[in-house]
């Protein structure tokens, strides 16, 4: 992204004990943020919105790092890229202050915090950026993504039924949870490290 991050990277340790470092995605990275998506089971990978397997994703990707209305930051732990989240700044005027969140956290790394460390700097960056509502769109099917966004003070705001058609043609419905930023300081303040997940 183009705006500087003075904090980061950052060091952080996982529930398991395990040391990690969080750090903004550059464009030499893309290769191994390709290698955590090929970890994901292909039921996984298919309710994604895009292909990220396709070879013209990592040009998509770079442009990202590029463009000033997207953040990524990523998780690394033995030379491995095990989590990412991205925010995406709303792009037209009366939606600027507000970032929808994506999230992938390998399957060998949840439920040990880590979404909670990503969500933690995604906030202090939206600080830095004048963003005042954080929002998340999850299937329904995402129980544990849902349980982990409601219990960091996300709420559901609606439900859009069919309204997505996932790679293997199967249909599912969006809830969308959102959250102030004021509440996701409070939140963060008592951080709870049991549940990770957001989608891509």
């Amino acid at each position: 992204m183009v705006a500087e991050v003075k904090y980061l990277p950052q060091k952080f340790t996982c529930q398991d004990g395990t040391k990690a470092e969080i750090k903004l995605l550059t464009e030499k990275d893309i290769p191994a943020l390709r290698e955590l998506y090929k970890e994901l089971s292909a039921e996984e990978r298919s309710r994604l919105r895009e292909d990220v397997l396709n070879e013209h994703y990592d040009k998509r990707l770079a442009n990202q790092i590029k463009d000033e209305n997207i953040f990524r930051i990523v998780a690394w732990q033995r030379g491995r890229i095990f989590a990412s989240l991205t925010m995406v700044r709303g792009f037209a005027r009366w939606l600027k202050h507000t970032c929808e969140l994506r999230s992938v956290v390998h399957p060998d790394h949840r439920r040990l915090g880590i979404a909670s460390h990503l969500l933690e700097e995604a906030i202090h960056y939206g600080d830095s950026i004048g963003i005042e509502k954080l929002y998340i769109n999850l299937l329904s099917e995402q129980t544990a993504a849902i349980k982990m966004a409601e219990a960091l003070g996300f709420r559901l705001e609606a439900t859009l039924r069919h309204h997505v058609k996932d790679s293997l043609g199967a249909y599912h419905d969006i809830r969308i949870y959102s959250m102030d930023l004021n509440a996701a300081h409070k939140a963060m303040e008592k951080l709870i490290y049991k549940i990770d997940g957001f989608t891509e």
